[in-house]
Formats: structure tokens, C-alpha cells, sequence
């Protein structure tokens, strides 16, 4: 806002640091550094924030200085995780570029981190003023947890994520040994086999912070550390709450749908743990936070059709935008039961894959009076067959879908074909069709339509449509703006 109130009013903005107003610059400085304000001052871009960094690293040594506090003012309105740095291999911290200050995301591209340079990075974030640290696959162990725990700079942190490292129960308690940082927003401890125990030790973090999502994914995380959440977040006020891929089951869940703390969850991640018994699912869609969630991760987790029944509960899922039910061993039934309610109607994105729809669900999804709302829809490897594929190139209760997976559904041509001459293919933007027999036919019916659809991209598998096939979608897609994958 300040940005663009300077920008029309043809002034620039002061920095503490900065003594010299406008008016009083060299009349040779004034053009370039026009040229930098109109990058920084302009909407927040990744292209704005590569340029204005190239302009910097090529601008005279003279003008490098008031330039870049001049960026520190313009950068003022900039979202931090739009100033990003992102390290790839050690060797670029050893020349750090102009702009350097600038930054305040500091992110390493699966890059292992020694201790060394650990040491030599967390120097630098520090030079940089950096309020997030991004540092997946790092090789982070408990004596890396400890550093960054002894770092000054860990309480200004709004973001740690750290996922996919090695710091296991101990290096969960390193962290919980320094200060809690209290800018603290989002935590992301995924993949570090943190444990029940790692929970309990970073547990005191939790309670009145300010966080807003937390990632434990995939960290060997039981019922007992599920209790230990739920207590410590009594008072939080999470948005996101990811724990997908732990050994949870309906005594974690309960556990988690009493706390209060969770009551403004809009995104929650409970893919792969075991909620074969329905009192887990019943929790969940009458606690309190069921009716503000948006994104529901529940992959995995043996619903069968009795879960589903329960989890659409009248009344409870209102605000629900993306509802992810794969693998959870479902049939024609819940695709009917899912159809008919009411409670999906706000729904965009809906995976169904790797269940049992076959072609009845098929069927029931597209006479649906309550899924018009969907872009997305997701239900590759449910034995739909040309049957279910018939069905959905004739349902108009699925107009508003700009992408469909139905790969691996033993398709043939005669399914290809149907969806080649719907309105469906026409108003899609993605189709997969990979693992599916349709043959050089059903390839050369998808070839034929495609200049009248909106396609960007299609996917078949070369095997399955033949050479002959292949090449007619190849020479179709060549004129249209449709990128053909196979």
C-alpha cells in the first residue's frame, strides 16, 4: 500500500538509515534508481524480485550502497516469503550477492548441511535480518537442532521448517531447550521420526504461541503423542494441523477433536492412520472445528462406506472446499452417499482414487445435484470401465470441472470416444487417461476434438494408444495450445 501511495505520488520512501531525501540525490543517480523503485514498488512478483536483484548486481559499486537501502524501504510492503534466497549448493554462501539484505526467506534446496556450513548459514540469515528458514533434506541430526537452537536469530522466526531431516526424539529436545520463539507461526518438524517423545519435549513451545500451522507428518507419532497435542494446544489458535502418515487411531482423533484450541482448523491432515472404528470420524464431525474446516486429508485411513456415512454428517461440513478420501476401500455406495449431500456443495477438489467406485459410482457421481461445484476430480484406478467413462462424458452435473483423472480404469475406446464427443472434454483444461486400452480409435476420436476443447494438457500412455494413435494426438495437439504427455 505505502508502496504504491509513494509510487503515485511520485516520492520514495525513507529508511531510518537514509539521510538524503530525493531531491537532494545526484541528478545521475536519479534514473536508475527510478528504474529499481519501479520493480520494488510495483505488485510483489517473483519475476519483480529476480529483476530488481539483477539490476543491483549489475549497478555501478557507487550506487550499490544507496540502492540497496533504498530496496530495504521498497521492500517494506513485500510478503517475506517473497524475499527469498535459495541455496543450492554450499559454495554460494561463499560470495553472497548485493542484495543479500534484502532477504528474509532463506530456503536450501535439498542441500546437505555439515556443521560448517550450517554454522556459516545461520551467520548469514542473520546478516539478512531472515524471519523464515527453509531447510529440507538437509541431513539435520540432534547436534543441527542444537545449533539452531543456540542461534540468537531463532526468536525472530515466523517460519522453521525443517522436513525430512534426521533429528529424531533428542533433536526435538534440543529445540525445545532454547527460548520459545515467539514469533513463531509455522512449524514443520515432518519426517524426522520425532516421535511421541519429540512431541512431549517441543509441547511447551506450544501453548499461548503464536502458531498457525504445524507439520508433524510421517514422524512415527502415536495416540499418546496425539493426547500431548491436544493438551498443548489448548489455548493455539491453529489454521493447519498436518499429521498424515503417523500411527494415529480413534484415540488420537477423539483426543484431538476436544481441544479447543483446534476449534479454527480450516486444513487437517489425518491420512493414513487407522479409523476403522467410527468413533474416531464421529468425533471429528461433531467437535467444534468441524464446521470452519476447507481442507480434509483423510487417504488411507480404512473409512470404508460406514465412514463415510458418518462423516457427512447433516449440518457439520459446511465450509469444505478439498476433501481427499483415497484409498479408504470405498464402492458404489459412498459414491452415492457423496453425491446426495448437501454437505459437499461448496466442494472443488474431491480425490476418490485407488477405491472401488466401478462404474455404479461412476454413474452416481455424474447425477450428482450437489457436486456442481467441483474443478477437480480425481478417480484414477476405480474400475470405472467404458461404462463409468459413458457416464461421465454425459453428466452435466459435472460442468464445472476443469480437470479429471481417470487413469487406469480399463477404458477402451468406446469410453475414449464418448469422452472425445462430450461437453465435458470440451470444457476441461487436464485429462489423464494413462493405463487405460483406448486404443489407436479411442486416440484418434481424443485427436479429432481436440482443436475445439480448452486442453492444456493431456495424458495417455504411449503403449496403450499405439504408434499410429500416438502420432495423430501428437500432430492434433501441435496446433493447439495442448501439451501432450505420454
Amino acid at each position: 500500500m505505502v508502496g504504491w501511495l509513494n509510487k503515485l505520488l511520485g516520492k520514495a520512501p525513507r529508511s531510518e538509515t537514509d539521510g538524503v531525501d530525493r531531491g537532494s540525490r545526484d541528478p545521475a543517480e536519479a534514473e536508475p534508481l527510478g528504474q529499481l523503485e519501479e520493480l520494488l514498488a510495483g505488485e510483489p512478483s517473483e519475476a519483480r524480485w529476480s529483476s530488481a536483484g539483477a539490476w543491483l548486481e549489475s549497478a555501478p559499486d557507487s550506487t550499490q550502497a544507496r540502492a540497496v537501502e533504498r530496496g530495504l524501504a521498497w521492500l517494506d510492503v513485500w510478503p517475506d516469503e517473497q524475499r527469498c534466497f535459495v541455496l543450492y549448493y554450499p559454495e554460494q554462501l561463499e560470495s553472497l550477492p548485493a542484495w543479500w539484505r534484502w532477504v528474509r526467506r532463506l530456503q536450501s534446496h535439498e542441500s546437505t548441511l555439515s556443521p560448517e556450513v550450517l554454522a556459516v548459514l545461520l551467520g548469514a540469515a542473520s546478516e539478512a535480518a531472515a524471519t523464515q528458514l527453509v531447510l529440507p533434506h538437509a541431513q539435520l541430526d540432534a547436534d543441527g537442532a542444537g545449533r539452531l537452537a543456540a542461534w540468537p536469530g531463532l526468536e525472530r522466526l515466523t517460519h522453521l521448517e525443517l522436513p525430512h531431516n534426521e533429528l529424531g526424539p533428542a533433536g526435538a529436545g534440543a529445540l525445545a531447550d532454547s527460548n520459545a520463539p515467539v514469533a513463531l507461526r509455522v512449524l514443520d518438524l515432518s519426517a524426522n521420526g520425532v516421535g511421541d517423545e519429540g512431541v512431549e519435549a517441543i509441547a511447551p513451545w506450544l501453548p499461548g504461541s503464536s502458531l498457525e500451522v504445524l507439520g508433524l507428518e510421517f514422524d512415527e507419532l502415536g495416540d499418546a503423542g496425539a493426547r500431548v497435542l491436544a493438551q498443548a494446544l489448548g489455548g493455539a489458535s491453529l489454521r493447519e494441523l498436518l499429521l498424515d502418515g503417523n500411527e494415529l487411531s480413534a484415540a488420537g482423533v477423539v483426543a484431538l477433536a476436544r481441544c479447543a484450541g483446534l476449534a479454527g482448523l480450516m486444513r487437517l491432515g489425518l491420512g493414513d492412520c487407522d479409523l476403522s472404528d467410527r468413533r474416531g470420524i464421529e468425533a471429528l464431525v461433531q467437535a467444534d472445528l468441524a464446521p470452519g474446516l476447507q481442507r480434509l486429508q483423510l487417504w488411507g485411513c480404512m473409512l470404508g462406506d460406514r465412514g463415510i456415512d458418518a462423516l457427512l454428517e447433516p449440518g457439520r461440513l459446511r465450509c469444505m472446499s478439498d476433501l481427499d478420501l483415497m484409498s479408504n476401500q470405498l464402492t458404489s455406495a459412498a459414491a452415492q452417499r457423496l453425491a446426495n449431500s448437501a454437505e459437499l456443495e461448496t466442494l472443488r477438489v474431491l480425490t476418490l482414487c485407488h477405491n472401488r467406485l466401478r462404474a455404479a459410482g461412476a454413474v452416481a457421481l455424474a447425477s450428482s445435484g450437489a457436486l456442481g461445484g467441483l474443478a477437480t476430480l480425481d478417480l484414477a484406478d476405480n474400475e470405472l470401465g467404458d461404462e463409468g467413462a459413458v457416464a461421465l462424458a454425459a453428466a452435466s452435473a459435472l460442468g464445472g470441472l476443469v480437470s479429471l483423472d481417470l487413469s487406469r480404469n480399463q477404458i477402451g475406446p468406446e469410453g475414449a470416444t464418448a469422452l472425445a464427443d462430450s461437453r465435458l472434454y470440451a470444457r476441461l483444461e487436464r485429462l489423464r487417461l494413462r493405463d487405460n486400452p483406448i486404443g489407436s480409435q479411442g486416440a484418434a476420436s481424443l485427436a479429432a476434438a481436440l482443436p475445439r476443447t480448452r486442453l492444456r494438457q493431456l495424458e495417455v500412455s504411449a503403449a496403450d494408444v499405439g504408434a499410429e494413435g500416438l502420432a495423430r494426438l501428437k500432430g492434433a495437439a501441435g496446433g493447439t495450445s495442448c501439451e501432450l504427455l505420454h
